[in-house]
């Protein structure tokens, strides 16, 4: 499995509520509250680095961002467009060398709509379904999604066990948006209980 490429764009979310976000869109069913995220801090796509961050210890296999992070946090995100963060995948694609842990083809974007409303952008680069080999296009398939909808959604586009469209009501408009069709999370009662336990001992330690 790769690694996701989250970005944050909503100036208006600082630590507390970013550090949410992430335990939010951990592998809580089958990961054990693994990480599988990583929170982009760079705008230079030819200079991604895991990130400078504290880690939980022995988590880190792929460059995953894992939670609490600092107050210090410098998220270079903050502000930007959609269209910044697609012409960053992009560039990542084109330098491949030695960030084959990263899925360049999937991102994740909190933005400044519906932030505290806990939903996010999944979006998926597009290709020619009339090609006769397989091309990318220089675009990108997307959908507004909860975020506890998120990781279970993401992680079978990325391991290719479902399509895009699987996840959606109609075809996209020419933007590429559509709108998501909800299937829901598959976390079982028990590791609810694990996750909003782990999210109030981050509260209670004012991390978030």
């Amino acid at each position: 499995m790769s690694t996701g490429l989250l970005f944050v764009t909503a100036p208006e979310a600082d630590h507390k509520l970013i550090n949410l976000l992430l335990m939010r869109l951990r592998d809580w069913e089958y990961g054990g509250g693994q990480d599988r995220l990583h929170l982009m801090t760079t705008k230079n796509a030819y200079d991604l680095d895991p990130p400078a961050m504290p880690l939980r210890s022995g988590t880190q296999e792929k460059g995953e961002t894992s939670p609490p992070l600092p107050s210090s946090l410098d998220n270079a995100w903050a502000g930007a467009t959609l269209e910044d963060v697609e012409a960053f995948c992009i560039d990542l694609k084109r330098n491949d060398d030695g960030k084959g842990m990263y899925n360049k083809s999937l991102f994740v974007v909190v933005d400044s709509t519906d932030v505290r409303a806990q939903t996010c952008i999944l979006g998926e680069r597009a290709i020619d379904e009339e090609a006769d080999t397989f091309t990318w296009l220089d675009k990108f398939n997307k959908m507004r999604i909860p975020w506890d909808d998120l990781y279970v959604t993401w992680c079978n586009l990325d391991i290719a066990n479902m399509n895009f469209d699987e996840f959606t009501h109609e075809d996209g408009d020419v933007n590429g948006w559509f709108t998501y069709r909800e299937i829901g999370d598959d976390l079982s009662e028990g590791n609810q209980r694990k996750r909003d336990r782990e999210i109030q001992r981050f509260r209670d330690a004012g991390h978030i």
